[in-house]
């Protein structure tokens, strides 16, 4: 009869260290750059009271509804870029009458046509009509 071979497993000490290389190290993710979106120009017609950093100011607390506007143009054309104008007119109570496109460069119309919505509606009370023309330059990262 022939022999039986049993063949059995020896289990490594708990302290032994492994011969294969230790996993790499996770590198760290790259920080996610969205698109570029800076107010240019400013321009102040009538007796308006506060200064241009105001209007600035102003236009930063509405940067959210303007970069998803923009965003939402870059999935459909991912090298759209230009520059969107935007007029508003402001009665003396402060609020904002009409914002219409005043010139943009940027060739998406539905994008242009967002942004403008996106304009601030009200502002201090001013002694007369006043006119705020800015310009938001454009362009994907």
């Amino acid at each position: 009869m022939g022999a039986l071979l049993v063949a059995s497993a020896v289990a490594a000490p708990a302290n032994a260290t492994s011969t294969s290389p230790p996993p790499p190290a996770k590198q760290p993710a790259a920080p996610v750059r969205g698109p570029f979106i800076s107010v240019v120009d400013v321009q102040i017609t009538g007796p308006f009271l506060l200064d241009e950093s105001f209007i600035r100011r102003s236009l930063l607390q509405n940067h959210g509804r303007v970069r998803a506007c923009y965003e939402d143009g870059l999935v459909k054309n991912p090298k759209l870029f230009g520059h969107v104008k935007t007029r508003l007119t402001i009665e003396t109570s402060g609020n904002v009458s009409k914002a219409e496109d005043a010139g943009s460069s940027l060739l998406d119309t539905a994008v242009v046509h967002c942004i403008v919505k996106a304009a601030p509606t009200f502002f201090p009370k001013a002694s007369d009509v006043v006119t705020i023309t800015y310009t938001y330059s454009l362009r994907p990262e």
